[in-house]
């Protein structure tokens, strides 16, 4: 009987060293070796998978170990655990689970996908509490929705499964599904209303706009926005470098179509301490994103806090319009002779291709007027700039025009006639008042000027026409005629018996400045070229011959002499070169070696 007894005993110890199938207490392990120890109270395991009695549990890994007395199973080296029926699968370097506490504690860049709810977990530690349903994320955190496509970082978060909550109290990012980036002190997400409830946050939309809220909700079925005290810093690209465009309100709600901000206050002036020297303040302003315009309910424009100018109704294009009437932003100057002035200018679509704007200016005791209006047709261009002014002295004003029109010419390529006018009635006006336009480009010199330019491939002929008026000279010196300035070059064939090339080049002008000094120029170079000749040995040579004729009449001038001149003179050349070229494998180096012959009989 004794005998029988040790070889029961036997057969059981190679039966738990051989097989690979055990039941212990509550997990059923299958694996390729398995040991039990201290009376089977301890399980270590390899290589395998361990199993629930009630199969709602399974846990796959490289390693095992089982303590009975803890209740504590602990699976490492790549493991996964899979509970159902949740449909929740945990991945980790470790997982351990306490069936006293129903806890796992999922370590090492622990992954969790909670498969029912498409909710996806990485962190380097996540707990999640069986009975509960709630895991504990930690150590930079990143939970993506992939039903709404939401993603969320932080170094702390809850997950409350059996709720439907996503929440954590710790320094959040969060980015929806359109692009806009959240960055919240502290959020909750109700994934059954698709709510996420923000505290003191910041938001970066896809145009780079900034906006500061106390309090936020985001509706992800309606791609929605509402909070309370609310600032926006608007992105600078549209605005001047010198101006900071923002809005602050009570409240706003925001989507896809519209913003509306309820007491709003818009400016775009520099940040100080003192209140901004203009803003346009509303009962509700709308951001129209279809129609691309912002409308203010009951607004007030005011300068230093005091109230201006009221508008029941006021709109203009967001800065993202190029072509749309209405009015544009504002703007407020300073300047220590002038003192402020407030410039309010409107845009006015004639046509598809003509447009005007007008730049009101306006002064404590006076009004500066500005237009500037455009045409682009189909061969040319037309840019006019004007003003009027009128105060205690007598009116100033300027006009400024600008023209571009393509001519064709049967026998040319291309052909193109430029025309500018620029007239100020006062000397200082334009610097005074800082008149800008993009046809204003000196404010002391003006140029009215006619260009007619021309070209083919053999023959190119420009002349111009100019007058040059310089501000702020007495009257008899302040003006320089050009009547005209002219280049011309040809290029004949070679159909002269000579292996070369042979051009005409002719330039002058005739010129009238200081009120009495004239200046006559003609100048005429014929220029020979021969093609270039190589030997057998590799010497290149060629040869060049030049004819100049310069013709000169002035009165009055320090650059030429005041009687009549006319000079010719002759220049032959002769070029001899030996290039050298040597090859290495890194390196290409090149020498050459050049002699040039030059003989002027003038």
């Amino acid at each position: 009987m004794k005998n029988k007894y040790k070889i029961s005993l036997l057969l059981l110890f190679v039966y738990l060293n051989f097989f690979s199938n055990l039941k212990a207490n509550d997990f059923n392990f299958q694996t390729s070796e398995i040991k039990i120890t201290d009376n089977g109270n301890i399980v270590d395991a390899s290589n395998g998978e361990a199993t629930s009695v009630d199969g709602n549990i399974q846990i796959i890994a490289e390693k095992f170990n089982y303590n009975k007395y803890k209740s504590v199973l602990n699976a490492s080296s790549n493991a996964t655990a899979t509970l159902m029926p949740q449909n929740i699968r945990i991945k980790a370097n470790n997982i351990q689970y306490d069936e006293n506490t129903f806890t796992f504690n999922a370590k090492g860049k622990a992954i969790v996908k909670d498969l029912k709810k498409n909710i996806e977990i990485k962190a380097d530690n996540i707990e999640y509490n069986r009975m509960k349903s709630v895991f504990n994320a930690k150590g930079d955190v990143v939970l993506r929705d992939l039903t709404t496509n939401v993603l969320i970082k932080s170094q702390n978060i809850f997950f409350d499964a059996k709720n439907k909550i996503i929440s954590s109290n710790t320094k959040t990012t969060i980015e929806d599904n359109v692009g806009n980036i959240f960055l919240t002190e502290s959020f909750s997400f109700n994934q059954i209303n698709n709510l996420i409830k923000i505290n003191n946050s910041k938001l970066i939309d896809f145009e780079k706009n900034t906006y500061f809220l106390s309090k936020g909700f985001i509706d992800l079925s309606l791609n929605q926005l509402a909070g309370k005290d609310i600032s926006i810093n608007f992105n600078n690209k549209s605005f001047n470098k010198d101006n900071e465009p923002r809005l602050k309100g009570n409240s706003i709600l925001h989507d896809e179509n519209k913003t509306i901000i309820n007491k709003g206050v818009f400016t775009t002036c520099k940040k100080n301490d003192d209140c901004p020297p203009w803003q346009m303040s509303a009962k509700k302003v709308t951001h129209d994103k279809d129609k691309k315009t912002i409308n203010y309910d009951q607004a007030w424009l005011k300068l230093y806090d005091k109230p201006i100018v009221y508008f029941p109704k006021f709109f203009h294009p967001d800065p993202t319009v190029k072509r749309q009437s209405g009015f544009l932003m504002p703007s407020l100057s300073d300047s220590t002779s002038l003192g402020s002035s407030l410039n309010v200018p409107y845009f006015k679509v004639i046509s598809d291709n003509k447009d005007l704007t007008l730049r009101p200016r306006l002064y404590s005791n006076k009004i500066l007027l500005q237009s500037e209006y455009r045409q682009a047709n189909k061969d040319s261009n037309h840019t006019l700039d004007f003003s009027y002014m009128s105060d205690k002295n007598p009116t100033k004003n300027h006009f400024f025009s600008k023209s571009n029109a393509n001519v064709n010419f049967q026998n040319f390529d291309e052909s193109e006639i430029r025309f500018q006018i620029q007239q100020v009635s006062n000397d200082t006006y334009l610097k005074t008042y800082k008149l800008e336009s993009p046809i204003i480009n000196d404010y002391t010199t003006l140029n009215s000027s006619l260009e007619f330019e021309t070209y083919r491939e053999d023959l190119s002929f420009n002349t111009s026409f100019h007058v040059f008026e310089t501000l702020g000279v007495r009257n008899n010196d302040r003006y320089e005629f050009i009547y005209p300035n002219y280049s011309l070059t040809k290029k004949f064939e070679e159909n002269f018996g000579f292996n070369g090339s042979l051009s005409l080049t002719s330039s002058g002008f005739i010129k009238n400045y200081n009120t009495n000094v004239f200046e006559k120029v003609n100048i005429n170079d014929f220029i020979f070229n021969t093609n270039p000749k190589t030997t057998d040995i590799g010497l290149r040579s060629d040869f060049n011959f030049l004819v100049k004729n310069v013709n000169a009449q002035s009165s009055m001038s320090e650059k030429y002499s005041n009687d009549d001149s006319y000079r010719l003179a002759s220049l032959m050349q002769y070029n001899l070169s030996y290039p050298l070229l040597k090859e290495t494998e890194k390196y290409v180096n090149r020498f050459k070696p050049l002699m040039t012959v030059k003989f002027s009989p003038n």
